[in-house]
């Protein structure tokens, strides 16, 4: 069954961040170790990426030149904006070198110039709706005319911001997808600065035109990902937020100990202990020169220069002799251009992006007065960056018990993931998932339905008549078969075929997978058996299986022991392919040929060592809704997550991401995980069902 769905040069001195602390004393904590001089930058272990979409707004003033009195009600202020994405593409090609320490990786998705000399303003205060709405719309277009009431006027910023835009924030925070980062390109308004936020403050960074192709945006992104400056007195105020921090609230930051090297901390509760010994680099370092890197730090009486591993995390010596600063400092970039992060902030990073962060009552300040009918909830949890853009969870009760059996397939054809219950009692239940990919209460059901809920009956789901509605087919060990059509409204009231002895991959040793095999549009049936023999049934117009299309003698391929075969179309020729997973770290493809049959591998790798794990469950969906099916492992312990895209040709090298989904669909109540399109955007999610009754989703976006 397959799914079809459809840098001219500033000081970095203009920067400011607004940054809320982050508690994380829940979190496991790792034994204190030495800043190294890494200048390779490779820090972290491949088995953790993340790609981070940007959303860029450019703001743009056309007819700033004539207009005597802008809307905002200053002398003219404006430009005519960035014309295209050449010098972001810059600055977003500078942060990756810096933050491919932490596995992450930006990435522009869109780009949009609009007119918004409203929008450039210092104070915001008279700005309505309807003044700005125009704008803000060509910006997002997802976002409705009917958003706001005309005459709203958005608030004050909350204590501790120290930019405006308030429109901005509350578009981006309310209407932008969760998983992408919004960058609006200022104006020049003379109070305008280079700022972003932490995530659970706002949305949004803010750039100055000017200030986009050198390291100004990674330092800016580094907020959004949990950074903060490597200056942050400990013990006293942030410069941006006013907001008092001990030292261990910002165990990410550069310490040197008095018993030890400079340490870093995995977590609050492991830095607290050493918190009256420690001691911030960054603040005893000196830029004794203002046109070259001329940097030494004076630590308990002792003078440190790049070079030295003592403040390697602050200033490092590059192997062409380049001297480099820490990208969350302020100096400018002029004399220190080069820049990188620490061992401790890729580790910061990487536990502010999955461990996420509560949002706080400041977030909800900023984005003010909410729009017409918004739902969603802000006191929660924020989205993980990059991969998965949201969570629903509901206490459904639904097809939880030992003898209830969950299936999954577009029963309506709507493109959506729906959900099957059939029980042990003869029961039947279908739960359509509405436009949000959520599943509130079933659509329909049938008592005593008795359709293949026999111990020696087994139910599979696939689209058998070509109509974009997946079906129902139960083979039976007694070798009769049966198809039950969905109707339009995905209800299944009665069967549309059978046949008695059909006879058809019935034994134990027999194994039966459903797949568009010719690419005709309707689902078939292959069988592979454990003695080599490999047999496919091509489903006629109606939907039927009447007898076998090809068959081949001792094929020999995924049939023994520690070998699992999964179908899915891998080269998006829009038929059905064949893979084959060992536990020995082997793994192979048999692409389908245009009659739906399977001669020989087309592609292998004996160590590709993908999902061998005990605990290790691997599923085929199109994640990136390219048209190829991809692979997605998922330890049911540890949460560890791995999506491997397939290839043009269908081949699978290496995963594009890994990452530990923070223990979502993890532990002992895990019954059934599903993979597909539950909300027809962006290709497949993950859909989880425990045995206590919680149904999750978790919305995914890899592009």
């Amino acid at each position: 069954m397959r799914l079809r769905s459809t840098w001219m040069m500033m000081p970095l001195m203009l920067m400011s961040g607004a940054c809320i602390g982050v508690n994380e004393d829940d979190q496991p904590a790792l034994d204190p170790a030495i800043e190294t001089k890494s200048a390779g930058q490779a820090l972290m272990s491949s088995l953790d990426r993340r790609r981070i979409p940007i959303r860029a707004i450019a703001q743009a003033d056309s007819d700033c030149d004539t207009r005597p009195a802008p809307l905002c009600g200053t002398t003219c202020s404006g430009h005519n904006g960035e014309l295209n994405d050449t010098r972001l593409q810059q600055g977003i090609a500078i942060a990756n070198e810096i933050y491919a320490a932490a596995g992450v990786e930006f990435y522009l998705r869109s780009f949009t110039r609009v007119e918004a000399p409203a929008l450039w303003c210092a104070e915001t205060s008279a700005q309505t709706w309807a003044d700005v709405k125009s704008t803000i719309m060509a910006a997002f277009p997802e976002v409705p005319a009917n958003a706001w009431p005309d005459t709203t006027v958005k608030g004050t910023q909350p204590a501790g911001a120290s930019f405006k835009n308030d429109w901005w924030h509350a578009t981006a925070a309310t209407y932008a997808p969760d998983d992408e980062i919004v960058v609006v390109i200022n104006g020049r308004h003379p109070s305008n600065l280079n700022a972003a936020d932490f995530p659970h403050v706002g949305r949004i960074a803010l750039m100055l035109p000017w200030s986009l192709d050198d390291a100004s945006l990674a330092h800016e992104l580094g907020h959004y990902v949990g950074l903060a400056h490597v200056f942050q007195a400990a013990n006293g105020q942030d410069p941006d937020t006013g907001l008092t921090w001990k030292k261990a609230d910002r165990y990410d930051l550069m310490f040197r100990s008095t018993t030890s090297g400079p340490v870093f901390f995995g977590s609050k509760a492991a830095a607290t202990p050493f918190e009256s010994s420690l001691a911030l680099i960054s603040p005893s370092c000196t830029y004794e020169d203002t046109t070259v890197c001329d940097v030494s730090c004076t630590l308990a009486g002792d003078t440190f220069v790049p070079g030295d591993p003592e403040i390697d995390g602050v200033a490092r010596l590059y192997p062409d002799g380049v001297v480099g600063l820490n990208v969350m400092d302020y100096q400018s970039v002029n004399v220190c251009s080069r820049r990188h992060i620490s061992d401790s902030q890729a580790h910061m990073i990487w536990s502010f992006l999955n461990r996420e962060p509560p949002i706080t009552t400041q977030f909800i300040e900023r984005v003010g007065t909410l729009p017409t009918g918004y739902t969603k909830p802000l006191i929660t949890a924020r989205p993980r960056l990059g991969l998965v853009r949201g969570t629903w969870s509901t206490a459904r009760n639904f097809c939880r018990a030992a003898d209830e059996h969950l299936y999954s397939g577009d029963f309506n054809g709507d493109g959506r993931m729906d959900l099957l219950c059939n029980q042990d009692d003869g029961d039947m239940f279908v739960d359509l998932a509405n436009t949000n990919g959520e599943f509130w209460t079933s659509d329909w059901s049938l008592s005593a339905r008795n359709f293949c809920r026999a111990a020696d009956e087994h139910l599979y789901v696939g689209d058998f008549n070509g109509d974009g509605r997946d079906d129902l087919l139960c083979n039976q060990d007694d070798g009769d078969m049966f198809v039950d059509l969905a109707n339009t409204s995905g209800e299944f009231w009665t069967s549309d075929w059978s046949l008695s002895a059909r006879n058809f991959c019935r034994a134990a040793d027999e194994h039966l997978y459903v797949g568009d095999f010719n690419g005709d549009g309707r689902d078939d049936l292959l069988c592979n058996q454990d003695d080599g023999d490999m047999f496919v049934d091509l489903a006629n117009t109606s939907g039927e299986f009447l007898g076998s299309d090809w068959s081949l003698s001792g094929r020999n391929f995924c049939n023994g022991t520690g070998k699992k075969l999964y179908v899915g179309d891998f080269n998006g020729d829009g038929r059905d392919d064949a893979l084959c997973n060992q536990t020995s770290g082997a793994m192979a493809v048999d692409l389908a040929n245009t009659s739906g049959q399977f001669w020989s591998s087309d592609w292998s790798l004996a160590t590709r060592n993908f999902c061998t794990g005990s605990n290790a469950t691997l599923h085929v969906g199109d994640f990136n809704d390219d048209g190829r099916s991809d692979l997605m492992c998922r330890d049911g312990v540890s949460g560890k997550t791995e999506i491997d895209l397939s290839d043009a040709i269908g081949q699978f090298l290496t995963a594009e991401w890994r990452g530990d989904l923070d223990g979502w669909c993890t532990g002992a109540t895990i019954k059934d995980v599903h993979v597909g399109n539950a909300d027809g955007q962006f290709g497949s999610d993950i859909v989880c069902n425990e045995t206590n009754g919680t149904l999750n989703v978790a919305k995914v976006r890899m592009e």
